[in-house]
């Protein structure tokens, strides 16, 4: 049972907009290629893990937690049982 939508990140919409509105500098464009990959892996997951089926499993994607100045994203299925 798929609990929760795949997102892009906060930081992926926002470098992409600023890759649409100026000429990226070189580590803006490393960044901006950086997270794509990131983002195109995580949807690869998700299309061969949607292929296979989600039977009697929970699916929570793109869950962020937050302590003091760092956040942490997770993915994580578990059992409905």
């Amino acid at each position: 049972m798929l609990i929760s939508q795949r997102k892009i990140s906060k930081e992926l919409a926002y470098y992409r907009a600023l890759g649409w509105r100026s000429r990226l500098s070189t580590e803006e464009a490393k960044k901006l290629s950086a997270l794509e990959r990131g983002y195109n892996g995580e949807c690869i997951y998700d299309a061969v893990f949607d292929e296979i089926g989600h039977g009697s499993v929970f699916v929570f994607r793109d869950i962020y937690l937050g302590l003091e100045d760092s956040v942490a994203q997770y993915e994580r299925c578990g059992d409905n049982g």
